[in-house]
């Protein structure tokens, strides 16, 4: 099977992980940026990656998701909060139902702690400084939570990232066979 993983990544998080998800798939492959707007025509398996924003895929995914059809796809996310928390599975599930929506097969999907982008930590400071009552607003609390995830991702993450996406390929490759 011939893979083709695409990504868009704002602090670098959601490339490393695109790039543990190609290192770790022995076979066929390729990798691009979505701002490539890759050729996915060959491509048995997109795994297809974004930075969340908003709850969702950032709206440069959204937008390459809106062109693509037919394809069996694995959804991954990176989000400067747990990836374990609603928070968490909400962003990665918009992501999921966006690919579905479009006339996809969504074949498994992964969600990974990253880091804040340093420009947003300002920007939420200055929210904080200016008693703006934004929900996004720096705060004491915030800020450990920030210092945490710009550690994130971890090489367990990424091998994770890695090992859920293989399985779910070997899953349909082995469905593949027993429909033959």
């Amino acid at each position: 099977m011939k893979i083709h993983v695409v990504y868009s990544s704002l602090t670098g998080c959601t490339k490393q992980v695109a790039e543990a998800i190609y290192a770790g798939y022995e076979g066929e492959k390729a990798i691009s940026k979505v701002s490539d707007k890759p050729d996915l025509s060959d491509a048995d398996i997109v795994a297809l990656g974004y930075w969340v924003d908003k709850g969702g895929p950032n709206e440069e995914v959204q937008k390459f998701i809106s062109e693509l059809s037919g394809k069996k796809v694995f959804v991954f996310a990176t989000l400067a909060y747990f990836a374990d928390s609603e928070h968490g599975f909400q962003s990665v599930w918009r992501g999921v139902e966006a690919v579905k929506a479009a006339g996809n097969e969504v074949i498994g999907h992964y969600v990974c702690n990253g880091a804040l982008a340093p420009a947003l930590i300002e920007k939420f400071k200055k929210m904080a400084a200016e008693g703006s009552g934004n929900h996004h607003a720096f705060t004491p609390e915030k800020g450990v939570r920030y210092e945490i995830m710009k550690n994130h991702p971890t090489p367990a993450e990424l091998a994770l990232g890695s090992e859920r996406f293989n399985e779910r390929v070997e899953l349909n490759r082995r469905i593949a066979e027993l429909q033959a």
